[in-house]
C-alpha cells in the first residue's frame, strides 16, 4: 500500500484516455517542447564533440554558429510549408542532423592504438569541409523525412541560406506565411550550379565538392542468367538513402524508412542486410501485421538471443542483431489506442531490456539495431506513437522520378 511519504509521477503524452476522477486526482503539468528551446540540445552537443577538433576550435565554434542561426527558422519552414511523409518532432529532427555528424565525426575519436595527437593534420584537413558537411546532413535530416514535391522547396530555401541573389527571390513568397531566413552563411559549394537540388548530390569529403548520385557507384550491368524477379536496379533514389541508411547504421543508429508502397524500402533494406552488410551483422526479420501478437513477437527475439552473462542477453558473440521490422504501423489499436508489439520496442530503446514473462524478471538485451519500413498512415495503416519514432532517424521514401523510371526500365 501507498504510504503517504510514497508519490507517483506519470509521463504521459495526453489525457485522451484519463477519466475526471484521475485528473482531479492528479497534480497537473503541462511542458511545451517550445519553452526549452533548441539551444540546450546545441550546447549538450557541441560539449561531446572530439576532443582532437580541439587542435582547430574554429570547428566547434563554426558547428556552434550554423546551429543557433540556421535551426531555428529552417525548422520553422518545414513546420509551416513542407509535407512529411510521416509526422516528427522537432526534437528529432535535431537529434537525426547530430546522430548523421557525429557518423563522420567518430573517425576522430582517439582509442587504444591512435592517440589525440596523431589526429592534428586530419583536422586540419577537416576545418574547411565542416559547412559543407552541415548542409549535407542539413538536407537529410530535417530534410530527409519530406515527400518529393517538398524536396525541392527544402533545396531553395537551403539556396536561400548561401545565396543572396536566390534570397531576395524566395522572400516575398516566405514573408507572406512569416517564415524569415537565416543570416547568409557563407559557404563553398564547390561542384553545384545554382538552384540545383541538394537530394540529388553527394558531398565528398575526400575531394571536397559535390557530386551527382549516380556518379558514387560503378554502372550497373545485369547479372547474366539472373531471373527477372531478381534484378535491382539502383536508382538515384535507392543509391542516396542506402547510403545515408549505411552509414548511420554502421555507427550502431536506428533507422526508420516510412514511405508509399512500392518504392522498394523492404527490399533495398533487405538487399543491403544479406548481401552489403558485415559479417557480424546479423538479420532478422519480422513482418507486422494487423494479428501481430506482442508475446509472439518477444518469443521470436528472444529465441535469436544468448545468454552473455548473469541478466544479460544478445546475439552470439562478436555478432549484432540488425532487427528489421516491416510494416511497423500495421499492429491494430487496443481500446484505449495503444499497439503492444510497438511498446515492447519502445520499452527496449527506453531501458535496454524487457521482462521474462515467466520469471517476471528484467533482462538487459544488448548488440541490438533497430530498422524498421513502414507506409504512411491510412487504410489499417495507424499512426505511431512519438515515444517511439523519437528514437530513429527518419529518412523517407518518395515516390520514383521520372529519372529513376526510365535509368529501371532503360
Amino acid at each position: 500500500a501507498l504510504t503517504e511519504k510514497m508519490r507517483m509521477q506519470f509521463e504521459v503524452e495526453d489525457l485522451e484516455v484519463a477519466s475526471p476522477a484521475t485528473v482531479s486526482r492528479c497534480g497537473m503539468i503541462y511542458m511545451e517542447p517550445e519553452s526549452l528551446g533548441f539551444q540546450p540540445f546545441i550546447d549538450s552537443w557541441i560539449e561531446v564533440l572530439p576532443e582532437t577538433f580541439s587542435f582547430q576550435p574554429d570547428i566547434a565554434t563554426t558547428l556552434a554558429k550554423l546551429c543557433s542561426e540556421i535551426l531555428p527558422p529552417t525548422l520553422n519552414f518545414v513546420r509551416k510549408k513542407l509535407k512529411e511523409v510521416v509526422q516528427t518532432q522537432d526534437n528529432n529532427l535535431i537529434e537525426s542532423l547530430f546522430r548523421l555528424l557525429d557518423c563522420y565525426f567518430v573517425k576522430f575519436r582517439p582509442n587504444e592504438l591512435r592517440p589525440a595527437a596523431s589526429f592534428k593534420e586530419e583536422v586540419a584537413e577537416l576545418k574547411p569541409c565542416v559547412s559543407p558537411l552541415f548542409v549535407f546532413c542539413l538536407v537529410w535530416s530535417l530534410g530527409g523525412s519530406c515527400d518529393g514535391p517538398s524536396r525541392m522547396q527544402f533545396s531553395d530555401y537551403v539556396w536561400g541560406i548561401v545565396s543572396e541573389e536566390l534570397q531576395d527571390k524566395l522572400n516575398s513568397k516566405l514573408q507572406v506565411a512569416n517564415i524569415s531566413f537565416p543570416p547568409r552563411q557563407r559557404i563553398p559549394l564547390d561542384g553545384l550550379s545554382p538552384g540545383a537540388c541538394f537530394h540529388d548530390f553527394f558531398y565528398s569529403l575526400e575531394q571536397k565538392q559535390w557530386i551527382p548520385w549516380m556518379q558514387t557507384i560503378p554502372n550497373y550491368e545485369v547479372p547474366r542468367g539472373a531471373r527477372y524477379e531478381e534484378i535491382v536496379v539502383p536508382s538515384i533514389d535507392s543509391v542516396r538513402l542506402m547510403y545515408c541508411f549505411q552509414l548511420l547504421l554502421l555507427q550502431d543508429k536506428h533507422v526508420l524508412c516510412p514511405g508509399p508502397t512500392g518504392t522498394g524500402k523492404s527490399v533495398n533494406i533487405g538487399l543491403w542486410l544479406q548481401k552489403q552488410a558485415p559479417e557480424n551483422f546479423q538479420g532478422t526479420f519480422v513482418s507486422f501485421s494487423a494479428q501481430t501478437h506482442v508475446n509472439q513477437f518477444q518469443d521470436l527475439i528472444d529465441s535469436k538471443l544468448e545468454k552473455r552473462r548473469r541478466g544479460v542477453y544478445g546475439p552470439p558473440a562478436g555478432k549484432k542483431m540488425v532487427l528489421f521490422v516491416d510494416d511497423l504501423n500495421m499492429p491494430i489499436k487496443e481500446y484505449y489506442g495503444a499497439q503492444p508489439p510497438i511498446e515492447l520496442l519502445r520499452q527496449w530503446h527506453d531501458h535496454r531490456g524487457w521482462f521474462n514473462r515467466k520469471e517476471l524478471k528484467k533482462f538487459d538485451i544488448t548488440d541490438v539495431i533497430m530498422v524498421s519500413a513502414m507506409g504512411p498512415p491510412g487504410g489499417g495503416r495507424t499512426f505511431i506513437t512519438e515515444r517511439l519514432k523519437r528514437h530513429y532517424s527518419t529518412l523517407a521514401y518518395s515516390e520514383f522520378q521520372d529519372e529513376s523510371i526510365t535509368q529501371i526500365f532503360r
